[in-house]
Formats: C-alpha cells, sequence, structure tokens
C-alpha cells in the first residue's frame, strides 16, 4: 500500500464540507479549510472548474465547437459563475445562442436577474458576444 492510499484509508473520502473531530471545517481527505489553500491548489481548482464548465457548455450546445472563440469563452465564464442549473434558466438567451444569434444572446443575457446583480461583471462577460 502506497503513502497515498494509506491517508486516502484513514482520512476517507468527504465531497462535502464538515467539521472535523477537533472543529475544523473540513473536505476531500481531511483538508483543513480553516487553514486556507495555497496558490496552487486555488490554480488547480480553477483549471479544474473552467474544464467541467467547457464540458458542460459543448453538452448545451451540440455546435459550441464552431462558435466564435469569444462567445465559447462567455459561454463558459457563465457556467463557470452561475453552475448548469441556474444557466440552463437563460432559455431565451439558449435559443439565441443555439440559432447563433449573437446580438440577441447578449440581449438575453443582460436582461436578467445576473445582469442586474452583477451589472459589471454581466456587461464585461457579455461582450464575448459581440461577434455582430
Amino acid at each position: 500500500m502506497t503513502l497515498k492510499d494509506d491517508i486516502k484509508r484513514e482520512e476517507g473520502l468527504r465531497l462535502k464540507p464538515y467539521t472535523d473531530t477537533t472543529g475544523n471545517l473540513t473536505i476531500g481527505y481531511g483538508t483543513n479549510l480553516s487553514a486556507g489553500i495555497d496558490l496552487v491548489e486555488a490554480e488547480l481548482l480553477l483549471i479544474h472548474r473552467i474544464t467541467i464548465a467547457f464540458d458542460e457548455a459543448q453538452a448545451i450546445f451540440p455546435d459550441f465547437h464552431l462558435y466564435p472563440e469569444s462567445v465559447k469563452e462567455t459561454i463558459v465564464h457563465m457556467l463557470y459563475q452561475l453552475g448548469k442549473t441556474k444557466f440552463k434558466k437563460f432559455k431565451k438567451m439558449i435559443a439565441a445562442i443555439g440559432a447563433e444569434d449573437w446580438k440577441r444572446a447578449k440581449k438575453e443575457a443582460l436582461d436578467s436577474k445576473w445582469g442586474r446583480e452583477y451589472s459589471a461583471r454581466a456587461h464585461r462577460v457579455a461582450t464575448g458576444f459581440d461577434v455582430f
């Protein structure tokens, strides 16, 4: 048995945060979140979550690979921030993207709760639809 296997067995895997026996917020194989994470861990999480968002985008949009790069980045950015469940509530925007109507997709993205609550960010992200 490797050291890694031994630690995994002893710590156990918890995919949601929990409080360990010493009162620390913990996740995974005993990672103490109270201590924070380092830059390497933050970058690994970022890359992993971007990959998940990219895969979700490809599953939602069959022609995703054909879209302009800025549109793909906008979609992935929104999926990263909102998650797939909330993103899929943008039915009119999704329909506009499917029709490759980028102008309408931008309008629908900004004419939403997300567009109002995250106004500055939403406007920056939605500029990716400016390919018309």
